[in-house]
């Protein structure tokens, strides 16, 4: 498959530079107020670029200190990847609504419900994390398809979109829509990641262009088999697929889909990334996700590059 070059500009790296200090300070702002947030003020007082800011002080500015989640080895990968992607990264985001995130957080998130919005949750954490790092990548016309899988209604046979009346265009929009929908979702079961899958496959098909689809999910597939065709399926087309983990795990399930898809090209479009493991290991770990995720966007989009399936 033959991806079609766009007429799109890629955001320049001023505009990248006011886009982060905008979205920093959208950082969870709806639902409760900061000073109710107690425990939780801290985490959305603290900007990504104060963050980078104080580790680009204390470290020295050449090649040694370009470690894991450094933002020095995050601007060179952000920078390679707006150079690669010159008309902008294109991203689906795909919500976990099934009934297994209400025993998820059992040990993660204090025994409450991973979708619970009275307090910060991982779901928003993780779409602020991605609006803090990522979203100077997307074009300047581009939209984001945010949608939601697994509530009582789609069960595993369909998606919906997290907001019906307009398009999410920042992450912010995404931000927003999921937390005005999520107190309206009933859980419902099985987990199976192909209904995003296919419908992101529908996009490409769609628009001929290549595109993300990052997952946010407790991952705690039970349609293995659907989910694994869905992936060989889409290791034919223009498509990144990216897994970001959340909750209690175990996690041996995406590790070996990761570990099948470095063996076998058949699913080499698959990542996973363990959100919770780097949050608690890492000292920028905001960084060191976007990291992840832009690390694995690297090398899936180069093996489709050399599969054919995209131009230079």
């Amino acid at each position: 498959m033959e991806v079609k070059k766009s007429s799109q500009k890629k955001r320049s790296l001023d505009d990248s530079q006011s886009d982060a200090s905008s979205t920093s300070s959208y950082l969870l702002v709806t639902g409760k107020t900061q000073s109710e947030h107690n425990d939780d003020s801290s985490y959305y007082t603290q900007s990504f670029e104060s963050n980078m800011t104080d580790q680009d002080e204390e470290g020295p500015d050449d090649e040694a200190a370009k470690t894991v989640g450094s933002p020095a080895t995050y601007e060179d990968l952000r920078e390679e990847i707006m150079n690669i992607c010159k008309n902008g990264c294109k991203f689906i985001i795909g919500i976990d609504y099934t009934v297994s995130n209400t025993t998820q957080g059992s040990s993660s998130f204090g025994g409450k419900c991973l979708h619970d919005v009275l307090s910060v949750n991982p779901y928003q954490k993780v779409i602020t994390c991605l609006g803090e790092t990522i979203e100077s990548l997307i074009g300047n016309e581009d939209v984001i398809h945010a949608f939601g899988f697994g509530d009582s209604k789609v069960r595993n046979k369909d998606v919906f979109p997290l907001n019906p009346d307009k398009q999410c265009r920042t992450f912010l929009d995404v931000y927003d829509s999921y937390n005005t929908i999520t107190n309206r979702i009933r859980f419902g079961n099985p987990t199976d990641f192909s209904p995003i899958i296919n419908k992101a496959l529908d996009i490409v098909n769609e628009t001929n262009e290549f595109h993300v689809l990052l997952i946010i999910s407790d991952c705690q597939v039970s349609e293995v088999k659907r989910t694994k065709d869905a992936l060989i399926r889409a290791s034919q087309y223009a498509l990144s697929i990216v897994v970001i983990g959340i909750g209690d795990g175990p996690w041996t399930l995406m590790e070996q889909m990761e570990a099948t898809g470095n063996r076998d090209e058949k699913m080499s479009n698959f990542n996973f990334v363990n959100y919770n493991h780097i949050v608690s290991k890492a000292a920028n770990p905001d960084v060191e996700v976007a990291e992840a995720i832009l690390q694995n966007m690297k090398s899936q989009r180069r093996f489709l590059h050399d599969m054919g399936y995209l131009e230079d």
